[in-house]
């Protein structure tokens, strides 16, 4: 056995690489600015002991800090005093041992004979120490107490663990046929772009011979066809046939029909290669489309092209884009990640496994229609969705069951730790080569350290209906134990009483020192960021608060209540009750403010209106005297004064708005105004305005539905069952194909594996089958007819709720306890849109 140490030398990062490790200012328009640390900022190495002992020992320690920087840079020096430093000093590593090894060198463990069995042991120890010498003995100690332990005694405790863990929740989809019933694309205003997304990024390198466009999805048949060669005449359907291999004027005309034709936008040269004429994209060019409604393939359609790619590019390159930046609107055909071949849409994501190859002509199409989606490489079908015969249900529905058990174990793994899981990567992050072919090392993760709340969440929602409280806490004590700091960071900025709770922080507080700003304009005003859209981003304790509110329900653990969620509550609504103040008819408007990062300057957001809406109510509606009198005050004060959800008109439709009031252009995807919906059910099934949140969902301006988008839980909680069903097939075939572990997710828009990708699989998946709202239980609300599934869920107030669906109807449905039968309503599968 041999140690691989991720360190092995001390050098400055630089470049892409810090970039990736602090990343974080972003303008008022939503652009990243890169902008360089103050201070140079070193990798160290870790230490592997030279010592004569008979087992490989290494570990890294912290013998510096720059915990004070923040606290200096942000105004609150004085409070370094009152909390301790956790990097000084702070020792992370391990120790192999194995009886019957002996160690070769510092590195290596051999056998000291030929055995048919061994047992190797490895011990890790994180602790802050005064010197290293105090850490090794603490290791020593360490190892001493857990060899006093039989294995048989460890394995037998392992195994009670991960049995519990099972029993206590499963999700077995048996049967999953689909049947997509809206369009495959959405019509967008933006121009069609051969080479390039529609912001001049994503440019493709290599050589592109023909493009055509086609208004029906070809069959299988005609894409062979059409991959025997490229002069193959085109067949019907085609409103577009751009023959790169010709310029005329700095422009490639449509032989299809009349219009449409393609113009050159930087630089591209007619050229050969492989004995064929071509354009060749060489990252400074790409060619452009007038906006057609002849482009808009609604119900149907053919993306087709011969390309010959250059070295693989880890960010993926167009082909062909008529979409929009950040979302699933339009249609997109490109290569991601690496040189994968994606189709992009309203259905979600079509992505096959294994790369284009590199340098050689090849012949992608990609297929949409009644449904079905197909990807094709030189005329084989190589991906495909959206097929309902009973061997792709079946297929299917083990892809779904797998991937929800895979998950699951992957949150297990990371969330017993001291600190929550870390949205990019988890524990699973992996060596990754970065764009420039640089690698990093296993530590290099895109958002660097810090937590973002928006991500971290999703990894923790589902785990309330898996009945994984225990895997919740680390998350409740890290924002518990910030507290103060938060506090002293809200009075010492804008005078006021209670907290925010910063969306990007460190672990133990701080905001994040790139979005507050290394160098800030004189303009900015203590306490406003330097990133535009983190500048008012008040609302994130609001749904910890939300989700605590849950896990108090689900548990009634009443010691939880007193000793986290009540304070943790009050000082998040105290903020809001005295930062803010009233409009005339003293209702309150909470201003300056943010709908998430997308509206970056608002009054009254939909998505904090909805939590402090749902939190006072819930907060009142508890026993009296289980909260302290401060806190049922400041509910008490608060909720005459709160402002309804704002609604507004929308295609003729009434529609949740996005705020009260938007003084900004948009800055990034989210879709703030269905945040009334999910996670804060101020509107859903079984509540009043149903139909203005389906409304709402439907115009939604963000249709993208991986990573960390929320439209699968959305339109589960509003019962679109087929919907749900479609995007839940989409994303879990999204495992990245450079991995063979197949819950790899990702990177989406953040890394390797993506956890709120998985969570938001996990979360769906459960809402299609369980919600419940205040005591009642809907069973089934939002699952699609033909799907079949065994499961076991939990619902609040110590409820378990285990059956099975067959033939649209619950089975054998028990309820523990079972007065909690009377609680429940049946969905059945075929009425639930």
């Amino acid at each position: 056995m041999r140690l691989e140490s991720w360190r092995t030398e001390k050098r400055l990062q630089s470049g892409e690489e810090l970039w990736y490790y602090t990343w974080h200012v972003g303008g008022a328009d939503g652009a990243i600015l890169k902008k360089a640390t103050p201070v140079e900022v070193w990798l160290t190495p870790d230490t592997v002991q030279e010592d004569v002992r008979q087992h490989v020992v290494w570990y890294h320690r912290n013998e510096d800090s720059n915990w004070g920087y923040a606290f200096r840079q942000q105004g609150l020096a004085d409070v370094m005093g009152r909390v301790k430093d956790p990097l000084l000093k702070r020792t992370f590593g391990a120790a192999i041992t194995g009886k019957g090894l002996k160690r070769i060198d510092k590195l290596t463990l051999t056998s000291a004979a030929p055995e048919k069995h061994h047992a190797v042991c490895i011990h890790p120890l994180t602790a802050q120490t005064e010197s290293d010498h105090e850490w090794l003995a603490q290791l020593d100690g360490q190892i001493a107490r857990t060899e006093r332990a039989s294995i048989g005694q460890a394995r037998g405790m392992h195994q009670k663990w991960w049995r519990a863990f099972w029993d206590r929740s499963y999700i077995r989809v048996t049967r999953a046929p689909l049947s997509w019933s809206g369009n495959m694309t959405t019509a967008v205003s933006s121009p069609l772009r051969i080479g390039a997304d529609p912001a001049g990024g994503n440019l493709f390198k290599g050589f592109i011979q023909r493009v055509r466009v086609f208004t029906r999805a070809l069959s299988p048949a005609e894409i062979a066809a059409l991959a025997a060669a490229p002069d193959v005449s085109a067949p019907a359907g085609a409103v577009a046939d751009w023959k790169l291999g010709q310029l005329d004027d700095g422009a490639v005309t449509n032989s299809a029909q009349a219009g449409m034709t393609a113009k050159v936008s930087g630089s591209l040269t007619v050229t050969e290669h492989a004995g064929r004429p071509a354009l060749r994209f060489g990252g400074d060019g790409f060619l452009e489309v007038a906006n057609d409604s002849a482009l808009d393939l609604a119900q149907a359609g053919t993306l087709e092209a011969w390309v010959a790619t250059d070295a693989l590019s880890p960010e993926g390159a167009r082909i062909v884009d008529k979409g929009v930046p950040g979302t699933a609107n339009g249609y997109v055909l490109d290569t991601y990640p690496g040189n994968s071949l994606r189709l992009i849409s309203q259905a979600g994501l079509l992505t096959c496994p294994g790369p284009l190859a590199e340098g050689k002509w090849s012949h992608v199409a990609a297929t949409f229609g009644q449904g079905v989606r197909r990807l094709f490489i030189d005329g084989r079908e190589v991906a495909a969705d959206g097929q309902t015969t009973a061997e792709d249900g079946a297929q299917r529905a083990l892809t779904i069951t797998r991937a929800y058990a895979l998950q699951r174990w992957v949150g297990a793994c990371a969330g017993r730790g001291a600190f929550p899981i870390k949205f990019n990567g988890s524990l699973f992050t992996v060596d990754t080569k970065f764009v420039n072919g640089s690698s990093y090392g296993p530590d290099g993760r895109l958002w660097g350290g810090d937590y973002w709340w928006q991500n971290t969440r999703l990894p923790y929602w589902p785990m309330l209906a898996s009945g994984d409280f225990e895997l919740m806490r680390p998350l409740f004590e890290m924002y518990f134990t910030r507290l103060p700091v938060e506090q002293a960071r809200t009075k010492a900025w804008f005078g006021c009483d209670g907290a925010f709770m910063a969306e990007t922080a460190s672990f133990w507080g701080m905001m994040s020192v790139g979005d507050y700003g290394y160098q800030r304009p004189a303009s900015l005003a203590k306490g406003e960021t330097e990133n535009g859209v983190m500048r008012y981003y008040w609302q994130p304790g609001l749904e910890l608060t939300h989700m605590m509110l849950d896990y108090y329900e689900y548990t009634g653990d009443d010691d939880f209540l007193r000793e986290r969620l009540a304070p943790m509550a009050e000082q998040y609504l105290l903020f809001y009750h005295t930062r803010f103040g009233r409009d005339a008819s003293g209702k309150l408007r909470v201003t300056p403010a943010q709908a998430l990062e997308t509206w970056a300057n608002v009054v009254n957001p939909a998505p904090d209106v909805a939590a402090l809406r749902q939190n006072v109510s819930r907060l009142l509606a508890l026993p009296e005297g289980l909260l302290p009198e401060s806190l049922v005050k400041v509910c008490n004060d608060l909720r005459p004064a709160l402002p309804e959800v704002a609604l507004k008109q929308a295609d003729g439709a009434t529609v949740i708005g996005f705020a009260g009031e938007i003084r900004c252009q948009r800055s990034n995807v989210e879709n703030p105004e269905l945040y009334p919906v999910y996670p804060y059910r101020n509107f859903g099934l079984g509540r009043p305005g149903l139909d203005i949140a389906r409304a709402t969902y439907q115009r939604r301006m963000n249709k993208e539905t991986w990573g960390w988008q929320q439209s699968g839980m959305q339109a589960a909680c509003l019962g679109l069952a087929d919907e749900a069903a479609q995007i839940l097939a989409a994303n879990v075939k999204m495992g990245n194909p450079a991995f063979r572990f197949p819950v790899m997710w990702g990177p989406n828009y953040d890394w390797v594996p993506d956890q709120d990708h998985g969570g938001n699989l996990l979360n769906t998946l459960q809402l299609m089958l369980l919600q419940a709202d205040g005591r009642k239980i809907l069973v089934q609300p939002a699952w699609p007819k033909g799907w079949e599934a065994d499961f076991k869920l939990h619902a609040p107030y110590g409820t378990t709720v285990e059956g099975e669906v067959r033939d649209g109807q619950v089975r054998k449905v028990g309820f523990v306890p079972r007065t909690r039968r009377s609680d429940a309503v049946f969905q059945t599968a075929a009425l639930c849109e």
